[in-house]
């Protein structure tokens, strides 16, 4: 799961994804008598985890959060 939200993100970089997008592309539509806030929560969970292992591993990119929307990849510049 995180594998396909990084790489949806990666994939999309620059661009705002809202969460339903993320949701969709790794589950599949929302069931019609489910609301979506539950699904979005596990979204925002994976997307925590991905933030940190990224830290962890000194990558210099950021995953933004856009508030009420969803998020954006971006890439930083590496000063060297």
């Amino acid at each position: 799961t995180e594998h396909k939200l990084f790489k949806f993100l990666y994939e999309n970089r620059g661009h705002i994804i809202t969460r339903e997008m993320l949701f969709t592309h790794v589950y599949g539509p929302h069931p019609k008598d489910g609301g979506p806030s539950v699904g979005h929560k596990m979204i925002d969970v994976y997307v925590c985890k991905i933030r940190r292992k990224l830290k962890f591993l000194k990558i210099p990119v950021e995953i933004v959060t856009i508030f009420t929307t969803g998020y954006m990849f971006l890439e930083q510049a590496v000063v060297v």
